[in-house]
């Protein structure tokens, strides 16, 4: 699987390739496909576009002054620029930095001709991204003006669409600026994911990346043709042969997420037409034909992701009822099982699921190479609390390791590579850790009886284990392991035990640096101990090392040498202070960190809350304490009255688990 440093050198690479073919195309005169431009443009778009990869924009004037400087070229040439491959994409990196005024220019050029600029390869994604600016990221030195002029450049625009929908809903094109609207009308901008295929995820524009959307409350204009796109999504001609093509079942999947999201009744109205009269059944057939379409596939997924649970229901019962297994084996349907498992509605349903069709056909689909369903289904079981016996054991047998229950300590090792005990055997190359691996023996610890995944994972040779926590995709692994509320203390205090020799070049390491600072952020004094005294022994290695110091620092190895009783001591205060006031502020551990995404619009019905100036005083008390208690830790090293006389907390009782045997 590709990882992300292999995915930013080929994005870099994309971008080096593209402008030096814009370089060689204009050498011999081929000035871009589109609209026509002459040689000095072309070449000017080349420079900007060089100047764009290279510029680091440190100096936010010069910036200013460049991107100005550029819009000023464009005066009375909208039009034809935004039809030209090069210049329009180049304008689509630029116009996020736009001033109001230029805004304000290419949308009245756009919308003097909207039927070809939808239709238009390169004119259409010009007007997607000004669609996307004028809705969810306004100039903050927009006047008002601007604003009402946007609001009803919007509306113009999303109506146009809309009323053109058989026309363009399966346009390649025409069908984005589509999709675009319902987010325009509805104030919910969606992620990628949900948006594009699974080929053209990774086609992300500068444009997206630097441009910071949020979701904002639609009026009631917006509202209303937003229903009429639903009108429109059930009139549309011919609208079972349309919905086999790619672009149209797109456009259907995003009105639905959109209209379950922001409008229920209508989009499970819209849901519950398509699921009766347009979404193929075909019973006879193995695989029914709306996995045998991708675009069908995509629509399917979104109502099963979005739609009540009476809904669910009936698409499990219409399309995979006694087929489950054999679609989770198949290329294109195994996603659409991975999201219903993900939607399942209850326990006993799951329980029914698993144990008719999943239970004795996990090495099958472990076989497919559809791992993905794997995952799911054990995110499943934790979720539910459901079937995580039989899973397991189900698990153990498609990887060859259940019988003789000596093997089943290799389940780990053969888990996080994904591969069969006799596939492990006779592969003699190298073996990284497989993404989905590492996530589905997350879950197994966070299942309610981890006990064959942490003896699995205790039982590793060091060398191995150093190997895992030290991985991109297994550093996860240690945090999940320490964090678990059913892994009992004594078994992460085995964990320290079983990398001894290995700790220093973990903490010298990237990943393995994380690993060492989660098993040391929860594991127990004796087990701080532990790693405090094999770090130290190699402490000027650390220090001198990018990751290994900051191991050191937070270890303060230095004060362990020094004066061992002094570094327990402080040790020790610091988690009384810790515990004292967990129940006012929270763990400090999170005080430092950005503070979680606010929800999206409709998830939640909003609690009642404080007035704002109340809230306000509030948040700055608590981060005034919050702020006195660090400072507290920093001084831990001094024994102040103030700090004794602290009335002791009654520690309470920590519960015995069953895995502390161990």
């Amino acid at each position: 699987m590709e990882s992300p440093a292999d995915y930013q050198r080929k994005k870099k690479k994309s971008k080096k390739s593209y402008l030096q073919k814009a370089r060689r195309y204009g050498v011999r005169g081929i000035l871009g496909r589109g609209r026509q431009i002459d040689q000095d443009t072309y070449d000017y778009y080349v420079r900007v576009l060089d100047t764009l990869n290279r510029e680091a924009w440190d100096d936010e004037e010069g910036q200013a002054m460049f991107i100005a400087n550029v819009f000023q070229q464009t005066e009375g040439e909208e039009w034809t620029l935004c039809g030209n491959q090069l210049c329009s994409r180049v304008l689509e990196k630029l116009l996020p930095f736009a001033q109001a005024a230029v805004r304000e220019r290419f949308m009245s050029a756009l919308a003097q001709d909207l039927r070809l600029t939808c239709t238009d390869a390169f004119s259409s994604h010009i007007l997607e991204r000004l669609l996307l600016l004028a809705c969810f990221a306004p100039p903050t030195e927009a006047d008002d003006d601007f604003r009402t002029f946007a609001q009803i450049w919007v509306l113009k625009v999303t109506k146009f669409v809309i009323n053109n929908w058989d026309d363009f809903c399966p346009d390649v094109y025409a069908s984005h600026i589509l999709r675009t609207a319902f987010q325009c009308l509805s104030g919910i901008k969606l992620p990628v994911d949900v948006l594009r295929s699974r080929h053209s995820r990774n086609q992300v524009t500068g444009a997206d990346q630097s441009t910071t959307f949020q979701d904002f409350e639609p009026t009631a204009d917006s509202l209303a043709v937003l229903k009429l796109a639903a009108v429109k999504a059930k009139q549309m001609q011919n609208r079972d042969e349309v919905l086999h093509t790619d672009a149209a079942a797109g456009v259907v999947a995003t009105l639905v997420t959109i209209l379950c999201r922001k409008l229920p009744p209508t989009g499970r109205d819209l849901a519950q037409e398509l699921l009766d009269q347009v979404l193929p059944r075909d019973l006879a057939d193995e695989v029914p034909v709306v996995f045998q379409s991708e675009g069908l596939t995509r629509l399917l997924e979104a109502l099963i992701s979005e739609c009540p649970a009476e809904l669910v229901h009936q698409i499990h019962a219409q399309f995979f009822r006694s087929r489950l297994s054999r679609l989770a084996r198949h290329a294109t349907a195994n996603f659409a099982v991975q999201k219903l498992l993900t939607a399942c509605p209850d326990k006993a349903t799951f329980e029914t699921w698993y144990g008719e069709e999943l239970d004795e056909q996990i090495e099958e689909i472990f076989a497919s190479g559809n791992t993905g369903v794997i995952l799911n289904i054990a995110k499943t079981c934790r979720k539910m609390s459901a079937k995580q016996a039989h899973f397991l054991v189900a698990l153990m047998k498609a990887l060859h390791c259940y019988e003789p229950v000596d093997q089943q300590t290799k389940l780990v090792p053969l888990l996080v590579h994904l591969r069969t005990k006799e596939g492990m055997e006779e592969t003699t190359e190298r073996m990284t850790v497989h993404i989905h691996g590492s996530l589905i023996l997350q879950e197994l610890l966070q299942f309610s009886k981890p006990i064959k995944a942490v003896s699995s994972l205790l039982a590793m040779d060091s060398s191995a284990l150093k190997n895992l926590l030290s991985d991109p995709k297994g550093n996860y692994v240690t945090q999940t392991f320490m964090s678990s509320p059913t892994v009992g203390e004594k078994s992460r205090e085995s964990l320290v035990k079983s990398l001894h020799g290995e700790l220093v070049a973990m903490a010298c390491s990237k990943h393995g640096s994380r690993s060492v600072d989660a098993i040391w952020s929860k594991t127990s004094l004796k087990g701080k101990e532990i790693v405090a005294s094999e770090l130290s022994q190699k402490e000027p290695l650390l220090n001198s090392n990018q990751f290994g110091k900051f191991i050191a620092q937070n270890c303060a190895l230095s004060s362990f040498k020094r004066a061992r009783d002094d570094w327990k001591a402080n040790l020790l205060r610091t988690d009384k202070k810790r515990d004292m006031f967990q129940d006012i502020i929270g763990d400090l551990g999170d005080a430092t960190q950005k503070p979680k995404p606010k929800a999206k619009v409709n998830d939640i019905e909003p609690p009642l809350s404080p007035t704002p100036k109340k809230e306000k005083k509030k948040k700055r008390k608590k981060a005034d304490l919050a702020e006195d208690i660090l400072a507290l830790d920093e001084d831990a090293t001094t024994n102040s009255p103030e700090v004794e006389s602290i009335p002791k907390k009654k520690k309470k009782k920590k519960a015995k688990s069953y895995l502390d045997d161990l």
